[in-house]
């Protein structure tokens, strides 16, 4: 899955939206849920920490399409 993929289903789009919240909000939850979707793909800046510092790639990602 690629960066801002965060629900796996192969595309970046506004079906990501609950889950990068979910993350970023409350990672701890996001790391228990058994998806199997890796949380760090909402690591929007590459810096590798899960926070509101990943929201402005996010939205960035997300009307690039």
């Amino acid at each position: 899955c690629a960066t801002g993929d965060t629900n796996c289903d192969g595309a970046v789009s506004v079906g990501d939206i609950d889950s990068f919240v979910q993350i970023i909000t409350n990672p701890a939850v996001a790391l228990a849920d058994a998806s199997g979707c890796d949380p760090a793909h909402a690591d929007m800046n590459g810096d590798r920490v899960l926070s509101v510092g990943d929201i402005a790639g996010m939205a960035a990602a997300l009307t690039q399409r």
